[in-house]
């Protein structure tokens, strides 16, 4: 099986108005520019749409983040001591999480070792290597 991507971006085509009950799935059209005749008709493929664009998003690793009874905290680094913070998260990108509140930028969060460290804690950091996330801030979707 061939596996390409189209050199021409898409647009959103008509909608269905009903999701398909036993798939679970809703019918989109995506439209392309098809000068060549690359694309025939009947042709089905996966498309990777933007949501949406979050300028300027705090991004921290899933792993670093805590939920318990649907409350959300992470161990922020001031110094050399912890201090966990609640947070209120945003929708998830790869492996990353956005922080809508709770964090400022330049904060440092602990992402390893979380069930070792107690509030007051002092410990020694290390920094982690940058995730490999598409592209930062945006937000997207696979859609068949």
């Amino acid at each position: 099986m061939l596996s390409t991507v189209h050199p021409k971006t898409g647009r959103l085509g008509p909608v269905e108005r009903a999701v398909n009950a036993s798939t679970g799935t809703l019918g989109v059209q995506i439209l392309f520019s098809n000068p060549d005749s690359v694309l025939r008709p009947g042709q089905y493929g996966r498309a990777r749409v933007l949501i949406d664009t979050k300028a300027g998003a705090l991004l921290v690793p899933q792993r670093a983040v805590q939920e318990l009874q649907s409350r959300y905290n992470v161990a922020v680094v001031s110094g050399d001591k912890v201090a966990f913070r609640s947070v209120k998260v945003g929708p998830r990108v790869d492996t990353l999480w956005v922080i809508e509140d709770g964090l400022e930028p330049g904060d440092k969060v602990v992402a390893e070792g979380l069930q070792a460290i107690r509030d007051g804690m002092t410990v020694r950091t290390k920094p982690m290597p940058p995730p490999s996330a598409t592209r930062t801030g945006e937000l997207a979707s696979d859609a068949r």
